[in-house]
């Protein structure tokens, strides 16, 4: 690390391409410097023990999809939000976090992947505030391909998607 002395603020000493965190390993101070699946607790990054178990969590929506290449929130997958949104609000309010876990199917760059996901649960973090969610409350995880398992068109369109995880 090192120190500013006018602002008082560390800086990463290391490039975050070469170890993917700025701190030392598994030291943290935002889930921002942890790897996809952990949070930062107490500042060490620890597994986050969340897991999708396909129910769509309390508000019944496990995931909505997207065309190729694309960001854009289809027509079917804006009405689920829009019947979904109240739900959520009042989750959020109530203390509970949702992680946008975004992913993408295996054609293409790794990290072309990683930087559409991010767009995916971006697109889909700012509608729900459009429509009256927490910002605060709704996290973007962007998994690019790292889980896809498609190997033809019907399977990688099922890759395309933002799962829904609640805490």
């Amino acid at each position: 690390y090192e120190m500013s002395m006018v602002t008082g603020v560390q800086t990463c000493a290391l490039p975050i391409f070469e170890t993917g965190r700025c701190s030392a390993e598994g030291q943290c101070a935002t889930d921002d410097e942890c790897p996809m699946d952990e949070i930062c607790d107490g500042g060490m990054c620890v597994f986050s023990g969340l897991t999708d178990d396909g129910s769509g969590g309390p508000c019944s929506l496990p995931a909505i999809y997207f065309a190729f290449d694309s960001d854009k929130i289809t027509p079917q997958s804006t009405a689920a939000l829009e019947e979904a949104a109240s739900c959520f609000s009042e989750n959020v309010a109530g203390g509970k976090k949702v992680w946008l876990e975004a992913h993408a199917d295996n054609v293409g760059t790794e990290e072309y992947n990683i930087l559409l996901t991010e767009r995916r649960g971006q697109s889909v973090r700012n509608f729900m505030t459009t429509l009256g969610v927490a910002g605060e409350g709704m996290q973007v995880i962007s998994k690019g391909m790292l889980e896809a398992a498609g190997t033809d068109e019907a399977s990688r369109a099922k890759d395309r998607r933002v799962a829904f995880i609640w805490e």
